[in-house]
């Protein structure tokens, strides 16, 4: 338990906006409403669930979800407002529309992109306002904090579990409680004829421990534990074997059990040997495997559109100009062999409007430098951009 509670507790230093002046706080001293940057900022991991108002982000929610791959916030605008209605306070998580929105306490910042600042220091107020303030601003509002983020509810639920019953502890107590029933019925009876006989009280003690002894066994207990171990030694027998031998008749009511994916059972990655497309001749039916993409215009009638698709159907980030996001899509770029990037001067211009804020930026997917396919044709300037 000490060392759960010193995973789950975090603190560090954030700079917040009070008053329409800047201050360094505890992370600890947050409250909901407090609006603090998360630009130039020296943590990597949100203190709080909050709510981004200005820039966008690539968070790893791994920690809440299991999910490994990144997910982008945008802040929320004007045009977007409308899912503020949807927040929940008091629910244990948001919708997905509400969390395309939310930083959750104890996730992971990727990468910090900043918007035009709304909330600066009282001298720069006017430009500010006007969403001309310094470019690199990322800023996100308080919601919730401690026990009543996601995180705290999870910490919390580990800490304090609720309490499990199970049918056959109960039944076994019920047992007990019968057993204890009839002895006590017995002891009543048993007193009463023994006092009639004018028996000492000492012997009528000592018949009533004797007939407790009898209805209710001490070597039940111990009865129990042998009947666990004789299970425990059946199913080695079967190659199963158990670390926690009480749990053998938790498992016996077990009726099914799920596994959401296998990468612990094989290997954490993924390839793509390559791709089928629909034959020339025969509509409807799928060609042979085609390992490279040059071979794609030999087994397809529109080689462009099968290359469009695999470079751009995807909903990669790029960080540290790298791409990042789903495995698959990751592969199927790299299959392509064509490299995405961002605009420079559609993210200034978005960036500069204010209408655009909270958009996400625009990545452009670009061709190899040279890239001829079977049938001759040369991809040089067949350029995509990327919404």
């Amino acid at each position: 338990m000490r060392k759960i509670r010193q995973m789950s507790a975090y603190t560090c230093s954030v700079t917040v906006v009070r008053d329409g002046k800047r201050a360094v706080v505890d992370s600890s001293d947050l409250v909901p409403g407090d609006i603090f940057e998360l630009s130039g900022s020296q943590f990597k991991t949100v203190p709080c669930e909050a709510l981004l108002l200005e820039g966008d982000c690539i968070v790893n929610e791994s920690m809440l979800t299991g999910e490994s791959v990144p997910e982008s916030k945008l802040a929320i605008t004007a045009v977007n407002s409308r899912v503020l209605q949807d927040i929940n306070m008091s629910a244990h998580t948001f919708s997905s529309e509400v969390s395309r929105h939310m930083l959750f306490a104890g996730t992971h910042l990727v990468r910090v992109r900043g918007g035009r600042g709304t909330y600066c220091s009282s001298n720069s107020t006017s430009e500010c306002a006007a969403g001309r303030g310094p470019a690199t601003h990322a800023t996100a509002m308080v919601l919730r904090t401690g026990f009543n983020t996601t995180k705290g509810m999870l910490v919390q639920s580990i800490l304090f579990p609720k309490p499990t019953s199970f049918k056959f502890y109960r039944d076994a107590f019920r047992f007990i409680g019968v057993l204890a029933l009839v002895a006590l019925v017995g002891f009543v009876i048993n007193t009463v004829n023994l006092h009639r006989l004018s028996v000492s009280a000492s012997r009528i003690v000592q018949r009533a421990f004797d007939l407790i002894t009898v209805a209710i066994p001490p070597a039940l207990p111990a009865c129990m534990s042998i009947g666990v171990a004789f299970a425990a030694s059946r199913l080695g027998k079967k190659g199963i074997f158990t670390i926690s031998p009480s749990r053998i008749n938790v498992a016996s009511k077990v009726a099914a059990v799920c596994f959401d994916k296998t990468g612990t059972l094989t290997e954490d990655g993924l390839d793509l040997l390559g791709i089928c497309v629909l034959s020339k001749e025969s509509e409807g039916e799928l060609v042979e495997l085609a390992p490279n993409v040059e071979d794609i215009s030999e087994q397809s009638d529109h080689p462009l559109s099968v290359l469009h698709a695999l470079a751009t159907c995807h909903s990669l980030n790029l960080v540290d100009n790298l791409p990042v996001g789903d495995p698959l899509e990751t592969k199927m770029l790299e299959f392509s062999k064509w490299t995405i990037d961002e605009d420079s001067d559609e993210l200034e211009a978005a960036s500069s409007n204010q209408k655009n804020a909270g958009v996400k930026p625009i990545l452009v997917a670009r061709p190899p430098s040279q890239m001829t396919l079977s049938s001759g044709d040369a991809i040089t300037e067949n350029v995509i951009g990327l919404p």
